[in-house]
This record gives C-alpha cells, sequence and structure tokens, in this order.
C-alpha cells in the first residue's frame, strides 16, 4: 500500500516538475505546515472525515518531501530502515532499565510510568502525557551516513 502511495507520489511530483532546491523543499515544508492545521482543526471540530484526510493528506506532502530528499541522493530507504530499528530500542528488555528511567525522568521534574507488554515481552516508558520516552541507555540515531557528503559540506542549493 504505501509503495503504490510512494508512486503516487513521484508521479505527482514528476507531472508538477517538482525540484529538490532548497526553496521547493521550503516550499513543500510550508506545505506540511498547513496540513497539520487542517488536521488539528478536523480533530478540533471532531469531524472524522477531515481528520482522515488531513492525515492522509501529511502522508502525501511528506512523502513529496522524502522524494526530493532522495532526488538529492540520499539514501531515504535506508535512513527509514535505521530510524525504524532504532525505535525498537526505545522499549527496555529489563524492568530495572524501566525503572532507572522513570527514576530519570522524574529528576528532571518529568512523571513517568512504565508497564509490561506481555505480548512483546517488553517494558514501556511514558509521561503523564503517554509520550513513549526513550531509556536511560538509548542511543540517538545517526542518519549522517545516508547523506551524500557534498549535500553536508554545501547543504541544500
Amino acid at each position: 500500500m504505501l509503495e503504490e502511495l510512494y508512486d503516487s507520489v513521484i508521479t505527482f511530483n514528476q507531472l508538477a516538475n517538482t525540484s529538490s532546491k532548497k526553496k521547493d523543499i521550503i516550499n513543500q515544508l510550508k506545505l506540511i505546515k498547513e496540513e497539520v492545521n487542517e488536521l488539528e482543526e478536523a480533530i478540533t471540530n471532531n469531524d472524522a472525515v477531515k481528520t482522515l484526510d488531513g492525515v492522509i493528506d501529511i502522508l502525501y506532502v511528506t512523502l513529496g518531501q522524502l522524494y526530493k530528499l532522495e532526488s538529492l541522493g540520499i539514501d531515504v530507504e535506508g535512513a527509514i530502515q535505521q530510524v525504524c530499528d532504532d525505535n525498537a530500542t526505545k522499549f527496555p528488555n529489563s524492568e530495572q532499565e524501566a525503572k532507572d528511567t522513570v527514576l530519570y525522568y522524574e529528576n528532571q521534574g518529568v512523571k513517568a510510568l512504565y508497564n509490561f507488554n506481555k505480548v512483546y515481552g517488553r517494558y514501556v516508558v511514558k509521561d503523564s502525557n503517554q509520550k513513549v520516552r526513550k531509556p536511560i541507555n538509548f542511543i540517538p540515531t545517526d542518519l549522517s551516513d545516508y547523506v551524500p557528503d557534498k549535500l553536508k559540506k554545501e547543504g541544500f542549493v
């Protein structure tokens, strides 16, 4: 399903003759923000149809941004896999690590709790807003290997 969606995004961008220049990447960001605002309005108005439309529009426009980055030689697929793999490490294997993580956040003034997910055999640490919190041993994602050296040095043109 996502592959078909991405193919549609590529076709759309090719038909629209978009580019991967800095101004177009900035314009794409503006579109993403616009779609997020529309989603927020739909949720505020309790409109399920417009909420669905908003989420899909955000995904579509965000994939357009990924297409632009891919056009610059960025290994988007590799970076996505890296982020997915790293996100899986946000769930501690041991109860002690979960406890230590809760204590770490509480020392920072953030109320956090943990529970055990029996299906996956992992612990989940969440704050009072239900945001999953990174465990104390979490290693931040480094995507620099997926970006060409020239682009890292010169940035977007």
